[in-house]
């Protein structure tokens, strides 16, 4: 088993990436709502429904997923604006 104090740099990694990734999805709406092709509610429907499977698949709760999936789209929806 790997003490905490060496595997804090790791997640501190991990977490720098997924900024980075929150980042870039946010940016990549951002392009698609100022082209005019913004992600519709049936589009966030079936992301969220893609969330949800993948979060089986890696036996994350589905509950907590889901409210992250959201919060996730009410960033992108509400950023540039």
């Amino acid at each position: 088993m790997t003490p905490l104090h060496d595997t804090r740099p790791e997640i501190t990694k991990i977490d720098e990436q997924l900024i980075q990734l929150l980042s870039d999805r946010v940016q990549r709406c951002i392009e698609l709502r100022d082209s005019g092709n913004g992600i519709t509610s049936d589009e966030e429907e079936e992301i969220l429904s893609y969330w949800l499977e993948e979060a089986a698949d890696f036996e994350l709760d589905e509950e907590r997923m889901e409210k992250i999936c959201q919060l996730i789209l009410v960033l992108c929806r509400n950023s540039g604006e």
